[in-house]
């Protein structure tokens, strides 16, 4: 999945109305063109010149974002071809709701871009459009299809766990990864599961890209529950886990452990 992605268009055309119910969807950063020019880019005007400065500026607080793991969204006009190729390469989506904002000179400037990943048209509520770019962004993980399941607390999650993933990728086609919320049992739990989602996503995304995304779920499991699984913690052994699959495996919900697992 693409997860820098960029809501251009005119001013007044809807675009930070739809980032921000896009964004809760997606678990994702917002950086709004005015508030960062208002915290972060006060030197800037709006020149051509100043435009793409401020468009690369965005770019690369994105690509950081990016970086750690995560998913950003940026909204703003960013009118022509310089100030998107300053950006950078991004899921583009073009809110082509209105024939002319509200600036004349913005307008003079604004050139519709000739690539783009979806138009947002004037049909549709916001909510709409955010369910639209949610389903092309993430295709549903469909819990219907034969499922590895992996447990563990995962604290910390390391390259041994990674490869026993990538395997059951490889050998079943998604993955379901049950974190035991072990937090504050003592000292060697120290992390909640939002930290342990956080640095597994981050992990998955630096050795897998952005495909990880479409094939495998991060959810969090009771300890009382997790005590009694069949596997524990992931070790780093080397050895190829043996995965069991059944035909189907119809929630993610740990309700039996006869459900799809990993036994090491």
């Amino acid at each position: 999945m693409q997860r820098k992605i960029l809501i251009l268009g005119l001013p007044g055309a809807g675009k930070t109305t739809l980032a921000n119910a896009l964004a809760p969807l997606l678990n994702a950063v917002v950086f709004n063109a005015d508030a960062v020019r208002a915290n972060l880019s006060r030197d800037l005007g709006f020149s051509h010149e100043d435009r793409v400065e401020h468009a690369r500026r965005m770019g690369w607080m994105c690509d950081r974002v990016v970086e750690a793991g995560g998913t950003v969204i940026a909204d703003f006009i960013c009118p022509t071809p310089e100030t998107r190729a300053a950006f950078g390469e991004a899921f583009v989506i073009w809110v082509d709701r209105i024939a002319a904002g509200r600036f004349e000179d913005t307008n003079r400037m604004f050139v519709a871009p000739e690539r783009f990943d979806l138009a947002v048209t004037a049909e549709g509520t916001p909510q709409y459009w955010a369910e639209q770019i949610l389903a092309r962004l993430r295709p549903a993980f469909d819990p219907q299809k034969p499922t590895a399941l992996f447990i563990g607390r995962y604290q910390p999650f390391h390259t041994g766990h990674q490869r026993l993933i990538e395997e059951g990728l490889r050998r079943v086609g998604q993955v379901c990864i049950a974190v035991r919320d072990t937090h504050g049992l003592d000292a060697k739990n120290p992390l909640p599961f939002f930290a342990v989602k956080q640095r597994i996503e981050a992990a998955l995304q630096a050795t897998m890209g952005g495909s990880w995304w479409c094939r495998c779920r991060i959810s969090p499991m009771c300890s009382t529950a997790a005590t009694s699984a069949t596997a524990s913690n992931v070790s780093s052994s080397t050895k190829p886990p043996k995965i069991y699959r059944r035909p189907r495996y119809a929630d993610l919900r740990l309700r039996r452990r006869s459900d799809v697992h990993v036994r090491l």
